[in-house]
């Protein structure tokens, strides 16, 4: 639908085929929550600012909020072994041998660890 086609029918064939897929194994995902955000409680906070009123305040509020969503992303985000490898490989852009590689993957993965 979001390409523009038009909409398929719903049946339970589909419905079943869909159970089918669902069973299929695709790999591993790993999902991180941070405790909720209530926007109330952000807002009271902040009992000097007034966002209903005042618009520079609630632009206030907005970007301590982006930054605290920003801040849970970063502390809840899982490291993978391919984004350490990355990480190194865009430091040596031209060539960097396979033992060295290893050795810096070790390293930043030891500093990850030690620093949470």
């Amino acid at each position: 639908e979001l390409l523009g086609e038009e909409k398929v029918k719903e049946s339970l064939t589909r419905i079943f085929n869909s159970i089918k897929m669902l069973r299929m194994n695709f790999g591993k995902i790993h999902v991180n929550f941070s405790e909720l955000i209530s926007f109330k409680d952000f807002v009271n906070k902040h009992q000097d600012l007034d966002p209903t009123v005042n618009q520079s305040h609630r632009e206030i509020i907005n970007t301590n909020l982006g930054y605290k969503v920003a801040l849970d992303l970063q502390n809840n985000a899982a490291i993978t072994p391919t984004a350490l490898t990355a990480s190194i490989l865009l430091m040596h852009r031209r060539w960097i041998p396979k033992s060295e590689l290893t050795s810096k993957v070790e390293w930043l993965r030891d500093e990850i660890w030690e620093r949470g």
